[in-house]
């Protein structure tokens, strides 16, 4: 997995989105942690993905940096209970659909 993170570097048409409060008693200067910030690009490389594979979640709830952490727990096995990192990261979605081929692929796909 590639990504990177470029805040204030390019226009994102799309604004931030809301975001499950990680503790629901967070509460600074006014700001309650329940936004997320621009959209960062992901990109997943595996024998084991697709051509052209897009990745969406199932439901109306984005992606979001702690996806990337979740994904891993969940991974590693760590129940979901113990994980003790507030509501956001125990309620975002994951990224294992993203290996939806059957069997590994054997060929590099060509470029045209």
């Amino acid at each position: 997995m590639v990504t990177f993170d470029k805040n204030g570097g390019l226009f994102d048409h799309v604004p931030p989105p809301y975001a499950n409060k990680p503790w629901p008693n967070d509460l600074t200067d006014g700001f309650e942690f329940d936004l997320m910030g621009p959209r960062v690009p992901a990109v997943f490389a595996s024998p084991w993905i697709k051509p052209q594979t897009v990745l969406r979640t199932n439901d109306d709830k984005a992606f979001d940096s702690t996806s990337f952490a979740a994904t891993l727990l969940d991974w590693y096995g760590a129940g979901r209970g113990t994980w003790g990192l507030g509501d956001r990261i125990t309620q975002a979605p994951t990224f294992e659909r993203v290996f939806n081929a059957a069997k590994v692929r054997d060929s590099v796909p060509q470029l045209k």
